[in-house]
């Protein structure tokens, strides 16, 4: 299964974004089983794009997942919320997390 993390970056340290996406694997692990894959959408602090040019790479990465998951303050970050626009108009699995200081938890509706 193909995990594909949206998630906000803007201000946030090298060490965050990665340790909070481990942590999101580890939530998708417990959830999904040990097969899961996180298709690899954080290209770093080198990466030399415009904000437009990652979020049409994000898109295309998107594509191939199973499942999108949603981290907290997706909806305060413009890429997040385009990213959350398509995965719902072409029907992604879509999971939001909310984090209780210790741990990931799926957000219930």
């Amino acid at each position: 299964m193909k995990i594909f993390i949206s998630q906000p970056m803007t201000g946030k340290t090298q060490d965050f974004i990665e340790t909070q996406r481990s942590q999101v694997m580890e939530f998708a692990r417990v959830k999904y089983g040990d097969d899961v894959r996180e298709i690899a959408s954080y290209l770093g602090p080198n990466a030399r794009f415009d904000p437009l040019e990652s979020l049409g790479l994000a898109v295309q990465m998107m594509n191939k997942a199973d499942v999108v998951i949603f981290v907290p303050d997706w909806e305060k970050a413009r890429g997040c919320r385009v990213e959350r626009m398509c995965a719902e108009l072409y029907g992604k699995e879509i999971v939001d997390l909310f984090f209780d200081g210790h741990q990931y938890w799926k957000l219930v509706k």
